[in-house]
């Protein structure tokens, strides 16, 4: 068994009575790794915790009590106290999803061959109708998309130990005043990465079933519902505070972030050559530029 490359699991839950113990079978069904969890429970109280005691037997190891207030905030925690001495990997896990059997042990392989710093896929949502969706997240990576987007869903991620403790220390060194608004933890964590220098790799093959329901934090944002409300989001300054906060988590400078720290429409010329370093999508790279043009504008940029 000691030659078998040990996974632990960092699995953030709240409220997940109806979900959870699917998802611990499926990380306890992972070939070729032997899987360990840690869970950091959010105040759940539907009997998540004890579903997944139960899921998951003496491969589980409970963190005690400390409530977060979001998932971000509890996988920050889950990163910075989960005692992982002695494994090989860490990844990250959602409490609703459905891992693929081989999902840990591809991930476990691409690192291996390619001396990659991290790891993420694609994911195929799904809904309690039967409808399903492949997800594409592999779109090759651009120069700072890293600042406009997470690599993916954080359930995808995986990371040798030595990138985790990485990682650890960027948070235990962040502002914590800046942590406890960075909501979109898989964005911040793929931004410290990339900005970093650190190899990540996107891989373009589904890891897991990405259950889609009224509860889910962010979900697979499609749909003209998903894109009404990420119109909201940009329109009422989320994003460009989000970006900010980003950037300014991972000392990012460049003429793009200088540009949302200070927008200048007479500056609108760094949006046109720069304009396909922002998403991985082609489209929603041009998308961003008209964005952050607008950022420009009287009354956008507060």
């Amino acid at each position: 068994m000691h030659d078998i490359p040990r996974v632990a699991v960092l699995l953030a839950s709240y409220n997940g009575a109806g979900w959870i113990g699917e998802q611990i079978a499926s990380i306890v069904a992972s070939r070729g790794v032997a899987t360990h969890i840690f869970l950091s429970d959010d105040g759940s109280n539907d009997g998540t915790v004890a579903i997944a005691e139960k899921a998951a037997g003496d491969r589980l190891t409970l963190l005690p009590f400390s409530p977060s207030g979001s998932a971000g905030l509890n996988f920050f925690r889950l990163v910075k106290e989960a005692e992982w001495d002695g494994f090989d990997y860490v990844a990250l896990a959602d409490q609703d999803d459905i891992w693929e059997p081989e999902k840990l042990a591809r991930a476990v392989a691409a690192i291996g061959q390619r001396n990659l710093s991290a790891y993420s896929s694609d994911i195929t949502a799904f809904w309690p109708d039967g409808r399903r969706q492949y997800i594409r997240k592999s779109q090759p990576q651009q120069r700072w998309d890293h600042l406009f987007e997470s690599a993916g869903p954080g359930n995808t991620f995986v990371f040798p130990v030595r990138e985790a403790a990485y990682l650890r220390e960027k948070l235990s060194s962040a502002d914590p005043r800046k942590l406890r608004i960075a909501d979109r933890h898989d964005w911040l964590f793929y931004a410290y990465f990339r900005e970093g220098g650190k190899r990540w790799l996107i891989d373009d093959v589904s890891g897991l079933d990405y259950r889609q329901h009224e509860s889910n934090v962010v979900g697979a944002a499609k749909g003209i519902r998903a894109r009404l409300a990420r119109f909201s989001l940009v329109n009422d300054g989320w994003y460009r505070s989000h970006i900010l906060m980003v950037g300014d988590l991972t000392d990012a400078s460049n003429p793009i972030i200088d540009y949302v720290r200070r927008p200048r429409l007479r500056h609108w010329w760094k949006l046109l050559v720069n304009a396909r370093s922002f998403r991985r999508d082609f489209k929603e790279s041009l998308a961003v530029m008209v964005i952050l043009a607008m950022m420009a504008l009287p009354g956008k940029n507060a």
